[in-house]
């Protein structure tokens, strides 16, 4: 191998290198936002919330894991296998057409979460008020999985830490408002 031959290659893997840098940086930035504000948010709530009232947002945030599961599954980790299936000439339609099964998902799973309220409200009115609550914010948290995604498929990963960000806020506030 030639001496100009390595010195290209060393450059194409460096300009390489440094491309995937970024977008690497961005993912573990995202991924730690996210993850780090719902572990606080649960360490937060277990000091703030008397003991019974924190078994409830437990059971709740249950609920919210399972939906969440559901959503990964069948809308949030094919969308990029059916993307590719598709080509870019049909990229329009087709985050339309996610975009629309994602609120979709989202409004089905919050009347899913209204029927159980009404169900749990008469055998332990606790449920209800949480319940409620959460039947409010589940579009917007199906939604933000799905633009968080988007954010990915559309090498945006900067887009997605700073969403990720406003989320960690979000919540954090949100939960010390709640907890008074």
């Amino acid at each position: 191998m030639s001496a100009a031959s390595l010195r290209r290659r060393v450059s194409e893997t460096w300009r390489i290198t440094l491309r995937w840098r970024h977008r690497f940086t961005y993912a573990l930035a995202d991924q730690g936002f996210y993850s780090a504000t719902n572990f606080l948010f649960t360490i937060l709530l277990a000091l703030w919330l008397p003991l019974d009232a924190f078994g409830l947002y437990v059971i709740i945030w249950t609920a919210v894991a399972f939906i969440e599961g559901i959503q990964v599954a069948l809308i949030t980790e094919s969308r990029p296998s059916i993307a590719s299936a598709y080509g870019r000439e049909n990229r329009e339609r087709l985050d339309s057409a996610a975009f629309w099964i994602a609120t979709g998902y989202g409004a089905a799973s919050s009347l899913a979460i209204t029927v159980c309220a009404a169900a749990l409200t008469p055998w332990h009115t606790a449920y209800g008020g949480p319940l409620l609550v959460l039947v409010a914010i589940n579009p917007l948290q199906r939604l933000y999985l799905f633009f968080r995604r988007l954010c990915y498929i559309r090498d945006r990963q900067h887009i997605a830490a700073a969403a990720s960000l406003a989320y960690g806020a979000a919540m954090i506030a949100g939960g010390a408002l709640l907890a008074g």
